[in-house]
């Protein structure tokens, strides 16, 4: 069986898009997500509002409150997210008004155990794992982060891997080869 490579829980570069609804997440931090299999881990902070007026990911799952409960806004003229992840914003035809607080973005720390991916930016946590508040992470509304991926590095363990598999595919053929002169020889004898 394959080992998974664990994910790469650096934080990348911000990357300033200016879309209230993009969120890039700085430190030790992960969205958790409500799917039909279970809550997840997402370090994908595009966001959105669905029609039933639930902050949503870009796969159209809850975003999880402090509470563990989805976040239920109204139909907002401006949404802004603070870096605790307080949602508030004010009231459409409301202008003037001061801006409501309609709960806390969850943002954990990377739990204990491996992560397992379940395609698109989620992550499963261990089944035993238990999910802590992070204590250094933060969202920065208007941004994305960018790429955490090294492409030197990234390259130079493509020809490493590349090479590796090149001398075990020789090696696989000088074995057979010499299974086959041994075969040859004892049908002589």
């Amino acid at each position: 069986m394959a080992l998974i490579p664990a994910p790469n829980t650096q934080q990348g570069a911000l990357v300033h898009t200016g879309d209230p609804f993009n969120v890039a997440l700085g430190g030790n931090a992960w969205l958790e997500v409500q799917t039909a299999s279970g809550n997840t881990l997402t370090r994908n902070g595009t966001l959105q509002i669905s029609s039933n007026g639930i902050l949503i990911d870009s796969s159209g799952d809850p975003i999880l409150s402090v509470s563990g409960q989805p976040i239920s806004l109204p139909a907002l003229a401006k949404i802004e997210i603070g870096t605790d992840g307080t949602v508030s914003g004010v009231p459409t035809g409301q202008p003037g008004e001061l801006a409501q607080s309609y709960g806390q973005i969850n943002l954990v720390s990377t739990p204990a155990g491996p992560l397992t991916p379940l395609g698109g930016s989620l992550f499963s946590p261990a089944s035993d794992a238990v999910l802590q508040t992070s204590q250094n992470g933060s969202l920065h509304q208007g941004y994305l982060n960018g790429s955490n991926v090294d492409p030197t590095q990234a390259m130079m363990a493509l020809i490493a891997g590349s090479r590796s598999y090149q001398l075990q595919t020789e090696l696989l053929k000088t074995q057979s080869g010499g299974s086959q002169q041994l075969n040859a020889l004892l049908a002589q004898g």
